[in-house]
């Protein structure tokens, strides 16, 4: 059973120890941050590559695949999943498998989709 503390000061100090406890250095903290924005940008190219689409597809074919690339090199980052030799070529493998038809069908769809007039942003013309 915890014993309530006598002020705030111990409190405080009982914070202060359970934060310390979490080994928390500015680098880790820094390389946490970064690779969440580097896997933010790859979802973010993902998802802004999907909603494009019809603007500029040929842009978009190459970018949804990077996004997805990125993304997954940066959550194995992230995690610091550590990965075997073997394990490096199975995902490596996992990536050719999944982007290469994705890259192929989406430069296909390219290839029959019309040059697009308008820009999709919420804009009603005017500009």
């Amino acid at each position: 059973m915890r014993s309530e503390p006598k002020n705030h000061l111990e409190d405080d100090h009982r914070v202060a120890s359970s934060l310390l406890s979490l080994r928390l250095t500015v680098g880790a903290v820094l390389r946490s941050l970064g690779f969440s924005l580097l896997l933010s940008n790859g979802i973010g190219m993902i998802s802004g590559g999907i909603q494009h689409f019809s603007d500029n597809p040929p842009y978009s074919a190459a970018l949804i695949p990077l996004g997805f690339g990125l993304s997954l090199f940066s959550f194995i980052l992230k995690n610091s999943i550590r990965l075997s030799v073997k394990r490096v070529y199975g995902v490596i493998a996992l990536f050719i498998v999944l982007v290469v038809p994705l890259t192929i069908g989406l430069d296909y769809i390219v290839g029959d989709a019309p040059a697009a007039t308008v820009e999709s942003h919420g804009g009603h013309g005017g500009h």
